[in-house]
């Protein structure tokens, strides 16, 4: 079976000062295909998910996720806030598996939500990035732009 990777992204532009080209970028150490699942966000939490990449360079431990260029957290905070799953992946872990011999699970998804800041019906940009043994980070994976829904105000 062939695979394939992702291409690269190669950027090029100029500004009114200067004439210059950009240098490529190579997304395919980023997380893939980034997105906003259909019915994952209402007016205060969006969740993200995405595909890990198959050009890691190490093992991969988390993924940080971004909004608007800042960093938002990590896979780590957002499953010990979010996942009703993570309780019993611990339990698991702890009562089955002390030679740790079963592969780990690695969430690939975020859930953002008002207490990050979200505001109903504004866009944010989002982007991830891989995090590696060493702590390094990979590229940031292409962007999601998504946005809370508006806040439904009740006639009752």
């Amino acid at each position: 079976m062939t695979q394939f990777l992702p291409a690269t992204l190669v950027l090029a532009g100029c500004d009114n000062n200067s004439s210059h080209t950009t240098t490529p970028v190579d997304r395919s150490a980023a997380p893939q295909k980034l997105q906003v699942p259909t019915l994952a966000f209402d007016d205060s939490s969006i969740t993200l998910a995405w595909e890990k990449t198959t050009a890691a360079s190490g093992e991969i431990k988390y993924y940080n996720v971004y909004m608007n260029g800042k960093l938002l957290g990590s896979t780590l905070d957002t499953q010990d806030k979010h996942s009703p799953a993570k309780p019993y992946i611990d339990n698991f872990y702890s009562k089955f598996d002390a030679d740790n011999w079963h592969v780990r699970v690695k969430f690939h998804n975020f859930t953002a939500d008002s207490t990050d800041g979200l505001k109903p019906d504004t866009e944010y940009k989002f982007t991830v990035r891989t995090v590696y043994a060493d702590g390094k980070e990979s590229v940031d994976s292409k962007p999601s732009r998504s946005a809370p829904a508006k806040r439904r105000t009740s006639l009752m």
